[in-house]
């Protein structure tokens, strides 16, 4: 005897059938608005990984960091901010992309000296 496997049908959502109320499924509009700007803060001067960054510039501009030195590799920077190991890449590929660091793959990066060319 063979069992059939029914597809079961997905639940009800009536917040789907229209968008035009000022509130879907217990969200006021604000709230709305608060997701849609999420986006945002995750990828604006407030983001974690842009903090992250400002540090490390602080550190350079300082002096605490020079060039030739290595920066603080994915795992210390996960440890030393709590974020996770995409925020702590995303970090140090923003200050690649800015021209601040060159990175030696599978080793560490380092904080660029001021005449090498643009960034590798």
């Amino acid at each position: 005897m063979r069992l059939r496997h029914q597809r079961q049908q997905p639940p009800h959502h009536s917040w789907r059938r229209s968008l035009s109320g000022s509130r879907i499924r217990g969200l006021s509009s604000s709230d709305l608005a608060s997701l849609a700007n999420m986006s945002q803060e995750l990828s604006g001067p407030h983001a974690p990984y842009m903090l992250i960054v400002y540090a490390l510039l602080e550190k350079i501009k300082s002096g605490e960091l020079k060039p030739g030195d290595r920066v603080p590799s994915v795992t210390e920077l996960v440890e030393a901010y709590n974020v996770s190991h995409s925020t702590a890449r995303r970090a140090l590929a923003k200050l690649k992309d800015m021209g601040m660091t060159d990175t030696v793959p599978g080793y560490a990066t380092f904080v660029r000296f001021p005449n090498q060319d643009g960034p590798s």
